[in-house]
């Protein structure tokens, strides 16, 4: 466990005070403290070193869902049994793994990062304003975080001539979101 001190002590304790929450928070008394560090990496391209296999989301940056892991786990089997069999099971689960797994893929890495990044910049009323726009527009019930996004963003899109005159500064948020990359986001807005 690392201990981490300093900003995250600050931070939380300005965001009980004086943040967009903090009247949820004005009873609240702090019984045990944790943290925790999340990192983002792209996933491991080549999941087999020699005769050692990494299956599903443990070569992730993110899990793989229930369903991933089910299909994920069933490949590794069949290319663990095929390898052993024939000696040439394991460029199976490989191949399947780059051409399966979303993430390899930048722009839909990019899309995710964008999507993650922007939502928290927006202010309440803000995400008020869009939502608002969007109240006629049917999106799928179900959250897919691949094909959310571009839904989302495809709604936000066609209302932009409506933003720019309505909302010019929230206008330019969501020009910046598409036209930087996301590692001049990450520098700019994090």
């Amino acid at each position: 466990m690392y201990e981490v001190t300093g900003f995250t002590e600050e931070g939380i304790d300005k965001f009980l005070r004086e943040g967009r929450f903090s009247s949820w928070f004005q009873e609240a008394k702090v019984v045990y403290k944790t943290s925790a560090v999340l990192n983002f990496y792209t996933p491991i391209l080549e999941p087999v070193a020699g005769n050692v296999m990494i299956v599903g989301d443990a070569a992730s940056f993110i899990e793989v869902y229930v369903q991933g892991a089910i299909m994920y786990g069933f490949r590794a089997a069949k290319a663990a049994a095929r390898e052993l069999r024939e000696g040439d099971g394991l460029g199976d689960y490989v191949r399947y793994w780059k051409d399966s797994y979303e993430y390899h893929n930048e722009e839909k890495r990019d899309e995710a990062c964008r999507t993650a990044l922007g939502i928290p910049t927006l202010t309440d009323d803000e995400i008020d304003y869009l939502y608002a726009l969007l109240e006629t527009k049917k999106i799928k019930s179900y959250y897919d975080e691949f094909d959310a996004p571009q839904q989302i963003i495809a709604a936000i899109t066609n209302h932009i001539p409506r933003i720019r005159q309505d909302r010019p500064d929230l206008a330019s948020k969501i020009d910046e979101l598409f036209t930087l990359s996301v590692e001049e986001i990450l520098k700019k807005w994090v």
